[in-house]
């Protein structure tokens, strides 16, 4: 599957939105955590990752990281597409919202 953001920035840190921490992260399971923060790694890099060496390096089986993308998915966090995930961004979220869109 594969990863990426709507960017097109390249910068050298994982950057995580305040708005995830004020919003999301209270909702999230531990193992949810992890794999978004991996995630948000591998979209910037905009990297093939197979299930299996997500779960080997997160230590999760393939069967917990299905459903954590299912629940970050329910939550808004990713999207669904044809050859993996896409992240969403979540400042662009806030704004519209802010803006009534």
């Amino acid at each position: 599957m594969k990863f990426s953001t709507v960017s097109s920035l390249d910068l050298e840190d994982t950057l995580v939105p305040d708005i995830f921490i004020l919003k999301y992260m209270d909702k999230l399971e531990l193992i949810d955590f992890k794999v978004y923060m991996y995630i948000l790694y591998f979209s910037k890099f905009k990297l093939n990752v197979e299930n299996r060496e997500l779960a080997n390096k997160l230590n999760v089986t393939e069967d917990e990281l299905s459903y954590s993308l299912d629940r970050l998915c329910v939550n808004e966090l990713i999207m669904k597409n044809i050859d993996g995930y896409t992240i969403i961004n979540l400042k662009e979220v806030e704004i519209l919202k802010c803006q009534g869109g």
